[in-house]
């Protein structure tokens, strides 16, 4: 990015910290921000498998990194692999009641869709995250303005804020009534609800419906493989047709930019210091937020009390604050940037380099006239100061002549400020919003589950993980519980069952 220093690059870490800051997620800013082509968005979302797959690919390896901090500097583990992890951890089951049953897939229904054999989210929850996503939006652009009259010492934009206020303000009611009614708010937040409590109460069955989205040794594995070999689970953006909407605008003064880089996370202000002054005047960019959506992810399974790793010192989240673990956090969102405009102003006719971490000391020498009595200055050397000495007087003779008209000559033109504005089909990622886990694995203790005896079932001939499952459960679909209990004894391949095996049944 042409133009963007590290002063740049604080200063718009800053502004992100005050408009999307939310409960629960931190962000991770990269040491520079990283572009993508706008046309490369839309091809992701109009074609992904076809002419949008390379870039769904880069994206997909991009989002799915795992955080493990405010510097965005992920050191290759991605979330499909910790999630295939977890969908293969030790599950403790103790079964629902019929009226727990009932509700638990009544909020399912809610939530998800078959398609295809698969489960992905339903039209209500689309539509909720979408209205979400717009009340998002309006507290940002609130948060956007509020904190630009806070800043500036300019009283027409204070006085702007105070005239603008009212309707930003009734903005964001507005987009919180649209959530609550027609995104159905309450009705999929308790559906929420109560699948994460009712889901470590039979989380067999929970698990097959994650399964159902991702099983990575079965036949629902959306896993896609580019060219080169690298596997990846398709990844996606809400708003899909963020590149073609408007997106709200940031204007940043030198005085403003001087605050907010004196606000910037700490992490990445010991990292980009001492990159001098770049001189920059103004600073203006577009912006937006998208959320990353994941059809094969159900998050609220990291929540879940039921399931342990084998390995018991395995933690993926002490949930602490800071977390530590091998998976504290996930990428849930992405703050965007476009028309990155920077106007600097130049130093003895020569606009500074404007490159990351390479903006050069700018060394000035002055000459100074001196009156008796005066002190010698040294602060160019270092030299020590020579103590007062008089001027030196001289006696010249004066005569009187015609008088002079004294006329100044040329003054100097000020050297023009330098603009440097990004490529119109560039965005860049600002920030990548990162989820929080809970303390997981966080398993309940065996003895309060109160889990029935385990029953023992000899394997005869005909038999199938499937009609077994039919038998005890009176679904076939239920086999996967079986084999989880039995996959020590059942082997790599659940299809090959041996006549006068002993089948623990859960």
């Amino acid at each position: 990015m042409t133009g963007i220093d590290a002063t740049v690059v604080l200063g718009m870490a800053a502004k992100v910290e005050q408009v999307f800051a939310e409960d629960g997620a931190y962000h991770g800013f990269p040491m520079a921000p990283i572009g993508i082509r706008a046309d490369s968005l839309m091809a992701m979302a109009n074609d992904p498998f076809g002419a949008g797959a390379a870039a769904q690919a880069q994206f997909s390896l991009l989002v799915n990194e795992i955080p493990e901090g405010p510097l965005w500097q992920p050191d290759g583990d991605r979330l499909w692999t910790v999630y295939a992890d977890v969908l293969g951890a030790n599950v403790d089951d103790v079964p629902r009641t019929p009226a727990q049953e009932a509700a638990y897939r009544s909020a399912s229904a809610l939530l998800y869709v078959e398609d295809g054999g698969r489960l992905v989210p339903s039209p209500t929850m689309i539509a909720y995250q979408q209205y979400r996503d717009a009340f998002l939006a309006a507290g940002q652009e609130y948060n956007n303005r509020r904190g630009a009259a806070e800043l500036s010492t300019d009283p027409a934009v204070k006085a702007k804020w105070s005239a603008d206020e009212p309707a930003l303000a009734a903005a964001v009611t507005d987009a919180s009534t649209a959530w609550t009614v027609q995104g159905r708010r309450a009705d999929v937040e308790k559906a929420q609800r109560t699948i994460a409590d009712l889901g470590s109460s039979s989380p067999i069955l929970m698990w097959e419906k994650y399964r159902q989205l991702y099983d990575p040794t079965g036949a629902g594995d959306p896993s896609l493989t580019t060219p080169d070999g690298l596997t990846y689970l398709p990844t996606g953006i809400l708003p899909s047709n963020v590149t073609q909407v408007e997106w709200a605008r940031i204007t940043v003064t030198a005085g403003e930019l001087a605050q907010l880089v004196a606000q910037a996370p700490a992490d990445l202000r010991s990292r980009l210091a001492g990159g001098g002054d770049s001189g920059t005047e103004v600073l203006t960019f577009e912006y937006s937020f998208v959320t990353v959506t994941r059809p094969w992810f159900a998050p609220e399974v990291f929540a879940s009390h039921a399931w342990r790793f084998a390995d018991a010192s395995r933690i993926l989240s002490d949930g602490g604050s800071p977390p530590k673990g091998q998976c504290t956090a996930y990428v849930s969102g992405l703050v965007l940037a476009r028309n990155v405009t920077v106007q600097r102003r130049t130093v003895g006719g020569t606009p500074p380099d404007g490159s990351l971490g390479f903006v050069p000391v700018q060394t000035n020498t002055s000459a100074e006239m001196l009156t008796a009595p005066a002190a010698l200055s040294a602060r160019a050397t270092g030299a020590p100061v020579s103590p007062m000495v008089p001027a030196i007087r001289r006696s010249v003779e004066v005569r009187e002549g015609p008088p002079i008209i004294w006329k100044p000559g040329p003054q100097p033109v000020p050297n023009p400020p330098v603009v440097t504005t990004t490529d119109p089909g560039d965005v860049f990622v600002l920030a990548f919003q990162c989820r929080l886990l809970p303390k997981a694995p966080d398993p309940t203790p065996l003895i309060a589950r109160q889990a029935p005896a385990l029953r023992v079932y000899k394997v005869v001939s005909g038999d199938s993980l499937g009609k077994i499952a039919a038998r005890f459960y009176g679904n076939a679909g239920l086999w996967r519980k079986l084999y989880d209990a039995n996959r020590p004894t059942i082997g790599k391949d659940p299809n090959r069952l041996r006549i006068g095996q002993k089948l623990t049944i859960p």
